[in-house]
């Protein structure tokens, strides 16, 4: 009985996927706060704004570009801050014109600390969305989009994430319960 309840405990594990995909603010909307699970911001003298331009094949029609305030030009600063740390985040990249190793870089943010920089590459995608693949984090809090250097710019889209990171000592629990439950039933076969 005890095996049953540790292992049930072990699987009630507080992570629920999100995905953000702006299409229910309007055309040049500042993007801060409007979502529980993540706030969007710039640096200074800039802001985050949806654009809606449907020729782009992210989810359709809007996205979200950093820009200095009142205009449009998408090479500025992007960051967001998570309210939960999350994992499996993947995200849309818009407008790509270039071809380079590394049209943008971004920040990783593990639990509050610095963790490292990803590249975002650049193959000429233009409408096509590249994705954005941050899903081998865990734990993630902020992200920073800086050094864009496609001349057009760039979009961000379709924010994908698991809010919520179960704990290392939660795999552990559920460990011991599989283990529990093993022997539980091993005893049981034994004795009939």
């Amino acid at each position: 009985m005890f095996s049953r309840f540790v292992l049930v405990a072990a699987c009630a594990l507080p992570v629920f996927p999100a995905v953000i995909h702006f299409d229910d603010l309007a055309d040049r909307d500042v993007v801060t706060n409007q979502y529980p699970t993540a706030v969007f911001s710039s640096t200074p003298g800039n802001e985050v704004a949806i654009t809606m331009q449907s020729d782009y094949n992210g989810t359709k029609p809007n996205f979200i570009c950093a820009n200095p305030i009142g205009t449009l030009e998408c090479r500025q600063e992007t960051i967001v801050d998570f309210t939960t740390p999350v994992s499996g985040l993947t995200f849309q990249a818009l407008g790509i014109d270039d071809i380079a190793p590394d049209v943008a870089l971004v920040d990783i943010f593990l639990n509050g600390m610095y963790h490292g920089t990803a590249a975002v590459a650049g193959n000429a995608e233009g409408y096509d969305p590249r994705l954005v693949d941050l899903s081998a984090y865990s734990g993630i809090t902020r992200i920073r989009i800086h050094t864009i250097t496609d001349g057009a710019g760039i979009g961000w889209d379709t924010f994908t994430f698991n809010v919520g990171v179960p704990e290392p000592s939660a795999f552990a629990l559920l460990g011991s319960g599989l283990v529990a439950a093993w022997l539980g039933r091993r005893r049981l076969s034994k004795r009939t």
